[in-house]
């Protein structure tokens, strides 16, 4: 543990949670944690250094022949560029920013390490552009993520059913992660409006997201709220989705698969097989 300089304490003060939140976003790349209204630093928050190596992925779609989507205005995952995001969660949440499409339904499928497909879901969507997101349900069918596992996840809009190259697609990678008890603590005593901070500051992605889409859906018009997810998404690269609104979704149409399948899911054309093929 390391001794807070005076100047971070009283730069702190001053701060507003969007300031903060810039902050913690910067500072996480250093394995710092940040809290409201105090300011903390840790050693070995990040519980690997997976995170910082790019895995194979897509973060942002290509388009695809006919209407489905316009490279343009493309579909795009909201993950970092490393197309790794953490969650301290059993059941994580997934966000994406999906452009006009005459689309009206998309597919999520989940597989672990071993390539088995664990989840399978389709649900509708409305087709107007927007921030969308998904819950992986806790059921019986479906064990919670393993920690320090990584899973890799497909998300599809299916703009013609009977055709397959009328899909657009986006893929990427989730690993549950232990909290650093300092870090939870903090969450357990902070309000609502600082925990986005904290799981920042932890590198902790996809609960930060979660925590400040939950805050802007209860308060709409909370224009601090909306900086602050604009700050989370350009710290990433994602000025292009950064004003996105969110948008209602997403009832499931079809069940979870019940268990792993031995073969790993039929890969997408134009899926991403090494470093190199990164979006």
């Amino acid at each position: 543990m390391f001794n807070i300089p005076l100047w971070v304490i009283s730069m702190r003060q001053k701060q507003s949670r969007t300031t903060l939140l810039k902050t913690c976003l910067a500072l996480s790349l250093g394995l710092f944690v940040c809290s409201w209204p105090t300011l903390t630093l840790a050693q070995n928050q990040q519980p690997s250094s997976t995170v910082k190596r790019r895995l194979p992925g897509r973060r942002v779609g290509a388009g695809t022949r006919g209407p489905c989507t316009n490279p343009s205005k493309p579909l795009v995952a909201l993950i970092p560029d490393t197309n790794l995001g953490l969650t301290a969660e059993k059941y994580p949440t997934f966000f994406w920013s999906v452009p006009p499409t005459p689309a009206r339904t998309a597919e999520f499928v989940l597989s672990n390490e071993k390539k088995q497909e664990i989840y399978k879901t389709t649900f509708a969507i409305t087709g107007s552009p927007g921030v969308v997101s998904l819950t992986l349900p806790a059921s019986a069918t479906l064990p919670p993520l393993e920690l320090n596992k990584n899973y890799a996840w497909t998300f599809s809009l299916i703009c013609n059913p009977s055709d397959p190259s009328a899909v657009d697609f986006v893929q990427g990678w989730v690993q549950r992660v232990v909290l650093n008890p300092e870090v939870g603590n903090q969450l357990t005593k902070a309000a609502p409006r600082d925990r986005p901070a904290i799981y920042a500051g932890a590198g902790i992605w996809n609960d930060t997201l979660k925590s400040l889409s939950e805050l802007r859906r209860a308060n709409p018009r909370d224009r601090t709220l909306a900086a602050d997810w604009e700050t989370v998404l350009k710290s990433v690269g994602l000025e292009i989705v950064a004003k996105a609104p969110l948008v209602q979704c997403c009832p499931q149409t079809n069940p979870p698969a019940p268990a792993p399948r031995s073969t790993s899911p039929t890969p997408r054309s134009g899926t991403s097989t090494s470093p190199n093929g990164t979006r």
